[in-house]
C-alpha cells in the first residue's frame, strides 16, 4: 500500500511538472537538470554499465517506453533483461520519465529538442572531432558531475 501511494504522489507530482513544462515537455534551462529522480539500482545496472544511466526526465515516458519494447535491437546491441528487471525499469521510467511532448518519442537524449539548444551545433561538431570525447552521449567527458546529475556549465 505504501509503495502504491509512493508511486501515485510521484505519478502526480511528474504531472504537476510536465504541465509546468509546458506542451512541449523538457525545456532547456535548469529546471530538467533539476529535476532529480530517486536513484533505481537496477535501472542504473542495467543502463549505466554500458552509458550513462540518464535521468529519466531527458526523455518522455512514450521514448523510456519504446526503448525497452525494442530492447532486442537497442542500438544494435541486444538488450538482456528479466522480466522482473524489465518490470521494475517500466515502472520506474513510467513514473519518472517526462511527460510527453510534442516530438513524438525520439529514442536518443542526443536528439532530443532541449539538448540540441543546449549543445549548438558548433559545440556538438568540435566535441565529435575530440577523439577524447568522441559522442554525444558521453557525457562526462565535458559535465563531470554528469553521473550524479550534475550538467550546470556555469
Amino acid at each position: 500500500m505504501a509503495r502504491a501511494r509512493a508511486l501515485a504522489t510521484a505519478a502526480l507530482a511528474s504531472a504537476v511538472l510536465g504541465i509546468a513544462l509546458g506542451p512541449g515537455g523538457a525545456r532547456a534551462d535548469s529546471d530538467l537538470y533539476e529535476r532529480r529522480a530517486p536513484r533505481d539500482p537496477a535501472y542504473e545496472a542495467s543502463c549505466g554499465t554500458c552509458h550513462l544511466a540518464f535521468a529519466p526526465a531527458f526523455l518522455p515516458q512514450s521514448s523510456w517506453s519504446a526503448l525497452l519494447a525494442g530492447r532486442g535491437a537497442h542500438f544494435g546491441l541486444p538488450l538482456s533483461l528479466s522480466p522482473e528487471v524489465l518490470a521494475e525499469l517500466e515502472s520506474y521510467l513510467a513514473t519518472h520519465g517526462n511527460a510527453p511532448g510534442e516530438q513524438g518519442a525520439p529514442l536518443k537524449v542526443t536528439e532530443q529538442p532541449w539538448f540540441l539548444d543546449e549543445h549548438p551545433a558548433r559545440l556538438r561538431d568540435g566535441a565529435l572531432a575530440d577523439p577524447t570525447i568522441g559522442r554525444m552521449s558521453n557525457c562526462a567527458a565535458c559535465h563531470a558531475g554528469a553521473a550524479q546529475g550534475e550538467f550546470d556549465d556555469d
